[in-house]
This record gives structure tokens, sequence and C-alpha cells, in this order.
């Protein structure tokens, strides 16, 4: 359990919540983008849209948003 290290530690400040990702570790703007692109046009749900994700350019190139991609 992280807890019962952080209670090694002198504070209370270590008691407290813990961030899970960074603001460099979030998604950017375009990939959000991307992924309500491929949601609303196709309708399709989160395992589809991992794939197209990792699509090759050239069929990036051919999907109609491929500009925020």
């Amino acid at each position: 359990y992280r807890w019962i290290n952080r209670a090694k530690h002198v504070g209370r400040e270590y008691y407290g919540d813990k961030a899970k990702k960074s603001k460099e570790e979030q998604g950017s703007i375009e990939v959000e983008i991307s992924i309500l692109a491929l949601r609303n046009t196709f309708g399709w749900g989160t395992a589809r849209i991992q794939q197209a994700l990792q699509f090759p350019k050239y069929i990036k190139d051919c999907m109609p948003f491929a500009a925020s991609m």
C-alpha cells in the first residue's frame, strides 16, 4: 500500500492524494480532437478508436479528419 510508505515520512502532506498523471503526460488537444472526430463521425467505441490512432500515415491521410491527427 502506498499510503503506508507515505506514513513513514514526516508531515501531513504525504497522506494526501497524489496525481495519477502529470500535465505533460495528458493527451494533447490534437489527439483529443481526433478521438472526438472518430467517435462522432463513425460512432466508434474505445477499442476501435485506439486502433485508428495507430493507423499508418497513408491511411490517416484518407480519413476526413486527417488534418487533426
